[in-house]
């Protein structure tokens, strides 16, 4: 996950600046995603400031996520549209604070007035695209369940198989112009020419991305 964390951050475009703004749910899972994206900016040698923004849900639905985050987002919309670069714990959670945007009649952009990133890559589970697209962690959990099925056959037909440990990285999704296609970027190195090479290749995008008035 931190290593999806940083490739999004080596992604920004030096337009955005520097403070970031992470909203989430309050709840372990969100305090996960908050620490190791702290971490992340950490090995980036503390660049971004990173201020939080969470909410406790009336219950814990994850399908109430897009209601509960637009009715917070109301409520701090000031404080939102402060920051141009926002992390969400759930992409459900950004087309929440979307629909906030939209209905206040705020003319702001995604990828033109702020850089958001969510995380779940939902359109992966979907047969449509998302309009404004915007970039997201995609943890692969679809890749995971396959994988502990598999675990679990063999498991069950083979008496002499030992307990394993099952992990995905998840992999950091900056999608481009009208939600075509996407590029899946996660850096294996520290290397400093691999970093410049992300950023530019993100900077190419950003270029072209889909620019739709929310």
């Amino acid at each position: 996950m931190e290593q999806a964390y940083s490739a999004a951050l080596q992604s920004i475009p030096d337009k955005f600046g520097t403070d970031i703004l992470f909203i989430g749910a309050s709840g372990s899972r969100t305090d996960t995603k908050l620490s190791n994206l702290i971490s992340a900016s950490d090995k980036h040698h503390c660049r971004y400031v990173i201020d939080t923004l969470l909410y406790q849900p009336e219950a814990r639905n994850f399908m109430m996520d897009r209601s509960y985050a637009c009715d917070m987002a109301k409520k701090n919309l000031q404080k939102i549209l402060h920051y141009k670069i926002i992390f969400c714990a759930s992409d459900l959670t950004v087309l929440g604070i979307i629909d906030a945007i939209q209905s206040s009649g705020a003319k702001v952009k995604v990828n033109r007035d702020i850089f958001i990133v969510g995380y779940d890559n939902i359109e992966n589970f979907f047969d449509k695209k998302i309009i404004p697209a915007f970039s997201t962690i995609d943890s692969n959990m679809d890749i995971l369940g396959r994988k502990t099925a598999a675990l679990i056959l063999e498991q069950l037909t083979n008496n002499d198989s030992k307990p394993k440990n099952l992990s995905v990285p998840a992999a950091f999704i900056l999608k481009n112009e009208e939600c075509k296609c996407y590029v899946q970027m996660t850096p294996q190195t520290n290397n400093d020419n691999d970093h410049e090479k992300i950023k530019s290749m993100a900077l190419e995008l950003h270029e072209n991305l889909y620019d739709v008035i929310i």
